[in-house]
């Protein structure tokens, strides 16, 4: 039985998530984001430009705790 068995996290946001129950946890990522810097650094090596490479980027993630993980104690 979820949470009492186990914990259910999901990542981002997807169409039916407003019918699972119980309301599942998320980790929402900055998906916006990420395909505007994905598209600066493909155009970036397009160019010829491979200074930092290979590069790490962070992006913050969120999470919106819902009732699908239990309770720490």
């Amino acid at each position: 039985k979820i949470p009492h068995d186990v914990s259910l996290i999901g990542f981002d946001r997807f169409e039916p998530i407003n019918v699972i129950e119980p309301p599942l946890t998320l980790v929402e990522q900055p998906i916006e984001r990420m395909a505007h810097t994905a598209a600066d650094l493909l155009l970036q090596r397009m160019r010829g430009d491979d200074k930092d490479f290979p590069q790490r980027i962070t992006l913050n993630t969120k999470m919106v705790m819902r009732e699908s993980v239990r309770a720490c104690i």
